[in-house]
């Protein structure tokens, strides 16, 4: 029998351990505001909102030709370089919408 199943956490390693999880769990709950604002500012579009540094982008059109690859849409999201590179190369696909002020 492993001995290390019957150690009980310290009051240090139990506030470390749940500090670790907390900080996971607001992580996650950011990034999931985050593409619930962009499914809110889509609304009923046929074409995705994607999120990059906190600007949500409008995806003006369904397949697009960049660097010599063909893209769809979809393959926006959750692809941070390849919108980068748009955004770099000031390409007319994306559209910053605005966040409304609150």
């Amino acid at each position: 029998m492993d001995t290390n199943e019957n150690k009980q956490e310290t009051t240090e390693e139990l506030v470390a351990r749940l500090q670790r999880e907390l900080g996971e769990a607001q992580n996650i709950i950011g990034e999931q505001a985050e593409q619930l604002e962009a499914k809110t500012l889509q609304g009923t579009g046929s074409l995705p909102v994607i999120t990059y540094d906190k600007q949500n982008y409008q995806v003006l059109a369904a397949k697009f030709h960049f660097n010599d690859v063909d893209y769809k849409a979809e393959d926006l999201a959750g692809n941070a370089d390849l919108v980068k590179k748009l955004l770099e190369a000031k390409s007319g696909l994306l559209q910053k919408i605005e966040k409304a002020k609150k």
